[in-house]
């Protein structure tokens, strides 16, 4: 046996050795690929910022829902990781387009500044949403650079698609309400309703009256940030019984106070903005975007998986949507040693 042979294996066997078998050991590596790895530490880190985006913490999660986790954000970032590496000489050619995104973001939304609030009502920061478009971007440049890639889409295409799909840019009327929320108890007796009726209706005196609708609503529901926060809310997403009681008051009026189930409800129509059709011009750089990704989406989909194939990807985890019995007992030891990971 060659030398160099001989410390490959000798290597491998001590990395072999020396890796946690535990997979909730920070240091267990849940998935290698040529060119780097992914720890428990880092993916735990990752689920918890996935989940505590929507109010969630990892150690709620039911088995079955942390093992389906586990492998959806390990292959996730398994893949973002071999495109990082593939496209970190790229980013100067792409950043024009990042760059783009971000702006018509801003602008769709009413500013920077609002942007920014809606990102972190979402758990993200611009820095995150311009990673996740430099990613597609990335892969998007790479795909445009193979010989059989589709054509851009023209803008006389995405005219023709706009006239004849007109039910795609039908947006819904639309209401900008803050609210009070004063919780009824379902067990409160006849007195303690009373009570609670009478607390909602000086709340409604007050905010009728001139006072700071936020301050009020915060006095009667202090757990929530967002209390008496304008908030736009779609015609759709009402019931039938509050949708008619909303359609009743003219924007900048305030509604007598609701029964919805458990709650006594004090609002206010800030705004009303009619159904309408969105001219081509507001929507024509959204259309262009998306119809260039429905071409490019199987050519997209075939690169990932070269890339993946080319990086020999190994996950270390029990895959949940095969049957137990198939899946191995232990770890499986990497067919060669894992290099460094790729520096970005």
């Amino acid at each position: 046996m060659k030398i160099k042979s001989i410390i490959a294996v000798t290597s491998l066997a001590a990395i072999v050795a020396c890796s946690p078998k535990d997979p909730q050991n920070p240091n267990f590596v849940v998935a290698s690929f040529k060119g780097g790895k992914i720890t428990r530490a880092e993916l735990n880190a990752k689920e918890s910022e996935f989940i505590g985006r929507y109010g969630g913490k990892l150690e709620e999660l039911k088995p079955e829902q942390a093992a389906a986790l586990d492998w959806k954000v390990t292959d996730g970032l398994v893949t973002e990781k071999i495109i990082a590496a593939k496209t970190a000489k790229i980013k100067d050619k792409i950043q024009p387009a990042v760059d783009v995104e971000i702006a018509e973001a801003q602008k769709q939304v009413g500013g920077a500044e609002e942007l920014t609030k809606r990102l972190a009502e979402a758990g993200m920061t611009e820095r995150d949403l311009a990673e996740r478009i430099a990613q597609r971007e990335a892969v998007r440049y790479l795909v445009r650079q193979e010989k059989d890639a589709p054509t851009p889409t023209t803008e006389a295409e995405a005219r023709e698609f706009y006239n004849n799909n007109p039910q795609y840019f039908t947006e819904e009327e639309v209401y900008s309400l803050r609210y009070i929320a004063i919780p009824v108890p379902p067990d409160a007796s006849a007195a303690d309703k009373k009570k609670i009726q009478a607390k909602a209706a000086a709340a409604h005196k007050r905010v009728t009256g001139g006072e700071d609708f936020e301050k009020v609503a915060k006095e009667h529901d202090p757990e929530n940030p967002r209390a008496g926060a304008t908030q736009e809310v779609p015609a759709s997403r009402f019931s039938p019984e509050f949708g008619k009681v909303v359609k009743a008051v003219k924007p900048g009026n305030f509604g007598a106070v609701q029964e919805m189930g458990p709650t006594l409800l004090i609002f206010q129509v800030v705004e009303f903005k009619p159904a309408k059709t969105a001219a081509f011009d507001e929507v024509k750089h959204a259309l262009i975007q998306r119809l260039d990704v429905q071409k490019e989406e199987p050519f997209v989909r075939q690169l990932v998986e070269k890339l993946r194939a080319d990086a020999k990807v190994q996950i270390n985890l029990a895959d949940p949507a095969k049957e137990p019995a198939s899946q191995p007992s232990g770890v499986a030891a990497p067919a060669e040693a894992p290099a460094e990971p790729a520096q970005k």
